[in-house]
């Protein structure tokens, strides 16, 4: 089972065997409003006792999440989400055929430019460990990206 936030929807996902025996496929169990912080009980009908832990144990760790976001600087909150969005820029930059020559070189600048940013920086610190366990790296990214939205 894994909880997924799309549309402002939680939907319960569940991957099951195929008639084939070999193969899997996703089914959508059952979705409720993401302001939620509670399993409402149409949702908690269409799963198991287990399911349900890890989705109560999913909705604390995603309102844990907030609620720290809510409180760190919204520029921490970007630096610390530019390698996964620059994950995601390298895989669509993978999946393409061509880019303008515009969007090249603005590319290219602010690479540059943070590259150098980055090495004249002199205070580095350790990162407190911070412990996710049940949300996925994709949930996290969304939650980050919401935040820094708000801010905008």
């Amino acid at each position: 089972m894994r909880f997924v936030t799309e549309d402002n929807q939680i939907k319960c996902i569940r991957t099951q065997l195929a008639a084939d025996g070999e193969s899997t496929h996703s089914v959508e169990i059952t979705s409720f409003d993401e302001n939620q912080q509670q399993i409402p009980p149409h949702a908690a009908a269409c799963l198991s006792e287990f399911e349900i832990k890890r989705l109560e144990a999913w909705l604390a760790e995603r309102a844990s999440l907030k609620q720290k976001l809510e409180q760190e600087p919204v520029e921490r909150t970007i630096l610390d989400t530019l390698p996964d969005m620059m994950l995601q820029a390298k895989q669509a930059l993978a999946r393409i055929d061509q880019v303008d020559i515009e969007l090249f070189k603005r590319l290219k600048k602010s690479i540059r430019e943070l590259d150098e940013h980055l090495d004249s920086y002199h205070v580095i610190v350790d990162s407190p460990d911070e412990s996710i366990d049940y949300l996925q790296k994709t949930e996290v990214l969304k939650e980050k990206l919401s935040n820094i939205k708000a801010s905008l």
